[in-house]
């Protein structure tokens, strides 16, 4: 059987596999190098999905916005007042920031997501359609799932667990974890200390707990707590007090050595 090609059924066949909508996959590309270029790793385009569209003119121009939803997978922890940009900061913006943004300063933590709700500006090129313009018009962060066997965690049972699991390993690559740093090392009469007031000194030195203390600790089935909020691990050797950090997360903040002990 001939098939026989008319001009109507040539150019309809190059329209399918030339013509197609490329506003979408344009906006989804500009977005995911906004995000590479801006925020420096730490955030990574995860997905793009368009929720509305819409062409329109302005002074003579003819032009598309695409309403879009995309997640961002959180790579390092940071401070985020408004969404202008993709750059996270490494430190809490001033109030002076956060007024300029017109937002409130946000916390990102590392493994969480941002879900945000924006648009994009397109214009039609010679070669196919481009970004004029994009904006954020909401969002929500996530924070990451707990991981108590990694000291991140919002339960104080969960994270005891896991705190002692850690002791038990003798290990301080592992016990680090649960350590608030930088610490304030409060030496009064060799009572009241901590191990190491940054994460390379604490790894850099022995373990902390003897071999007595690390059983001792083992038979605390759980963590007893304080009228402000704090909890410890009492043994006859010392006590361990752990308090949340302004992540939410349980850690290990001050160790109190009882008279006599090591």
């Amino acid at each position: 059987m001939r098939v026989r090609w008319t001009w109507v059924t040539v150019i309809s066949v190059v329209c399918l596999l030339g013509c197609a909508d490329q506003r979408e996959p344009v906006a989804r590309e500009h977005l995911s190098q906004q995000v590479a270029s801006q925020s420096g790793g730490a955030l990574a385009f995860v997905s793009m999905t368009k929720t509305n569209g819409f062409e329109h003119e302005r002074e003579g121009m003819k032009l598309y916005t695409i309403e879009w939803e995309t997640t961002l997978q959180v790579n390092a922890d940071g401070w985020k007042a408004g969404w202008r940009d993709f750059q996270v900061g490494p430190q809490q913006p001033n109030a002076l920031a956060a007024a300029v943004e017109g937002t409130s300063v946000r916390r990102l933590l590392r493994g969480g997501t941002a879900v945000l709700q924006g648009k994009s500006e397109m214009q039609k090129a010679d070669r196919g359609w481009r970004v004029l313009a994009w904006e954020v018009t909401g969002f929500k962060i996530e924070r990451p799932p707990d991981a108590p066997s990694e000291g991140r965690s919002t339960d104080i049972n969960a994270f005891f667990q896991a705190f002692k699991a850690a002791v038990a390993s003798r290990n301080n690559q592992t016990l680090v974890k649960f350590i608030q740093f930088p610490s304030q090392r409060d030496v009064r009469a060799g009572r009241i200390w901590m191990p190491a007031e940054t994460e390379s000194q604490f790894l850099a030195q022995g373990f902390p707990f003897s071999d007595e203390e690390v059983n001792a600790m083992m038979k605390v089935a759980a963590p007893r707590q304080h009228e402000d909020g704090s909890y410890d691990l009492p043994t006859d050797y010392s006590a361990l007090t752990f308090t949340k950090n302004r992540d939410g997360y349980w850690k290990w903040t001050n160790y109190y050595i009882a008279e006599g002990g090591a």
